[in-house]
């Protein structure tokens, strides 16, 4: 399972560490004969000829040396997150998921094998866990220390008339100190994931409300009296 997100991961993570290389590119070759030019006569306070047009002096000497030093900048970025991403480096927080589970790495492998996949962005549900590998930062969430579950469907104007729906579903869990959001490609695969939850895990409160959000962020342990600590956690 982890070598097959590792390689999923550096996929993902690879089309921003192209563009981070491109930038750095673009930037350095752009301003490094007059950034060069600049720190070897800095004493000299002349306008080079690439930015003659400016009326600050002292502007017109660090200006190329900021372009040349955030194109480099770009370029160590890029190289950084290409070897993190060779070596597995953004499973992470999917390893320490998988640590504070407390589950062995056999189950984990097992129930992630036959977790059901929801959505064609990567949320798979399994008994065990629920994983998210949507993105390059794949986690994965405790079923048995869930506590709220709900759907948070949204339709933001684009400044073109358009529509951009998102389609979420919020997770929260114990021992976390921010919920978990789940992206889905269609509103009725996030709908679908809510009512599997709520039909195999009965400890998981289900549905928004805006008493539930306040007693979950005023009182944590009263939360956990609704349903958390008036069932046994065995998935159905």
């Amino acid at each position: 399972m982890l070598q097959e997100l590792a390689k999923k991961t550096f996929r993902s993570s690879l089309k921003w560490t192209v563009l981070q290389a491109v930038v750095g590119l673009l930037l350095t070759a752009f301003s490094a004969r007059d950034a060069f030019y600049n720190i070897k006569n800095f004493h000299n306070f002349l306008p080079t000829n690439a930015f003659h047009g400016s009326s600050n002096r002292f502007f017109n000497k660090c200006f190329p040396i900021f372009l040349f030093a955030l194109g480099i900048y770009f370029l160590c970025l890029a190289v950084y997150r290409l070897i993190k991403g060779a070596r597995g480096g953004f499973l992470g927080k999917l390893k320490q998921d998988i640590k504070n589970s407390g589950y062995t790495k056999s189950a984990i492998e097992s129930d992630y094998a036959s977790a059901k996949l929801m959505d064609k962005w990567g949320v798979r549900l399994g008994r065990l866990m629920i994983y998210d590998t949507a993105t390059a930062k794949v986690r994965a969430i405790s079923t048995a220390k869930m506590l709220w579950a709900y759907t948070d469907i949204k339709v933001y104007q684009t400044k073109y008339g358009g529509e951009l729906p998102v389609n979420a579903l919020i997770i929260y869990a114990e021992g976390e100190a921010k919920e978990f959001h789940l992206v889905f490609s269609q509103e009725a695969h996030a709908t679908q994931t809510l009512q599997l939850i709520s039909e195999k895990f009965p400890w998981v409160v289900i549905g928004y409300s805006d008493n539930l959000k306040r007693l979950i962020k005023e009182n944590p342990t009263e939360f956990m009296k609704l349903r958390y600590h008036t069932c046994e956690h065995i998935p159905l």
